[in-house]
């Protein structure tokens, strides 16, 4: 047997051992002393890009929003999708998504008031207020929108008031009252 490259062939058995065998497994052929191994089929890219779900670790936001979701009965959504883990390599996840509308929906959370002990004066801090926080919320969020993702940002009085779920049904295409008991 020869292996045919750029430069002409080459006799297999001219190769050391250990590359003739890596050769032969590559093609498919079984190397005598070695089990056969097959390559497991590739995940699709849903598969990939979402995580084992575990509803009770959502915030009470999240939870909230899934409930009415499902309460209105909209498609339900894959939680924690990983949208750029495939084509860019990174980690980020929007809290539910719809890849196949293209479709991401994130709670902003982490805005909490506190009491400057110098001052006395009630403030917001969290991860989303500091320049480090925000700055990676821009790289992600301008990230889905140039793979093409459609991103919906909603704040806790959002999801409690009704906006959130009647912005998502409207993206949806999803069109009809709500009926929620909000105003």
């Amino acid at each position: 047997m020869s292996i045919i490259t750029a430069h002409g062939s080459i006799p297999l058995e001219s190769l050391p051992l250990r590359e003739q065998m890596q050769i032969l497994r590559t093609i498919g052929l079984p190397v005598k002393g070695t089990p056969a191994r097959r390559k497991p089929p590739k995940k699709t890219s849903l598969q990939t890009a979402t995580k084992a779900f575990d509803e009770t670790r959502l915030t009470k936001p999240e939870a909230l929003l899934l409930a009415q979701m499902r309460q209105i009965h909209l498609p339900e959504p894959t939680p924690q999708f990983f949208f750029a883990r495939l084509s860019l390599g990174r980690q980020w996840r929007s809290d539910f998504a719809w890849p196949e509308r293209m479709l991401l929906v994130e709670v902003e959370g982490g805005i909490m008031p506190y009491r400057d002990p110098h001052t006395g004066v009630y403030r917001e801090r969290g991860r989303h207020l500091t320049i480090s926080g925000f700055t990676e919320d821009c790289d992600k969020y301008n990230a889905a929108a140039m793979l093409g993702y459609r991103v919906l940002r909603f704040t806790s009085q959002m999801v409690t008031d009704g906006v959130a779920i009647w912005t998502i049904q409207q993206a949806l295409g999803e069109v009809g009252d709500v009926g929620l008991g909000t105003t």
